[in-house]
C-alpha cells in the first residue's frame, strides 16, 4: 500500500462518522472533561488526541507513535489542531516501555499497525 492509501484508509476508521470504537469516543468527555494531562501511546494518526482536545481545556496532551508513517500524519495533524487550542499538544516518535532502553519495532506497508513482533502482513 502507498502511504496516501495508509493515510486515507485510516482516516476513515478514526475520524469519519463510521469510525472505529465510536461508542468509547463518545464517551471520553465524561473522564477527559476535568483533565489536565492526556496521555495517547500508540497514538496512530490522533483519533484519542484529536478528541481529547475537543474536550480537555487548558491542559496538555502528549501522543506517542513509534511507527513512522503515522507518525509523520500524526506530527502534522498535533501541528494543525494545537494551532487553533487552548490545550498545548505534542507528539513524539517513540514507544513507551516499563523498561530503559531500545527495542526492535517491526513496521508495515499497510493499514494493519507495527509491532514489536514480525508479521506476514507486509
Amino acid at each position: 500500500m502507498e502511504k496516501q492509501e495508509i493515510y486515507e484508509s485510516l482516516e476513515r476508521s478514526y475520524f469519519s462518522e463510521e469510525m472505529d470504537e465510536k461508542e468509547v469516543i463518545e464517551h471520553l468527555w465524561e473522564l477527559l472533561r476535568p483533565a489536565k494531562l492526556f496521555v495517547d501511546i500508540g497514538a496512530s494518526l490522533g483519533q484519542y488526541t484529536y478528541f481529547a482536545n475537543r474536550t480537555m481545556a487548558r491542559g496538555e496532551i502528549v501522543a506517542i507513535e513509534a511507527d513512522p508513517i503515522r507518525y509523520e500524519r500524526l506530527e502534522s495533524n498535533c501541528r494543525t489542531w494545537n494551532a487553533s487550542s487552548s490545550n498545548t499538544i505534542r507528539s513524539i516518535h517513540g514507544a513507551a516501555s516499563d523498561k530503559d532502553g531500545k527495542i526492535t519495532f517491526h513496521t508495515t506497508s499497510s493499514n494493519v499497525s507495527g509491532g514489536l513482533f514480525s508479521s506476514d502482513t507486509v
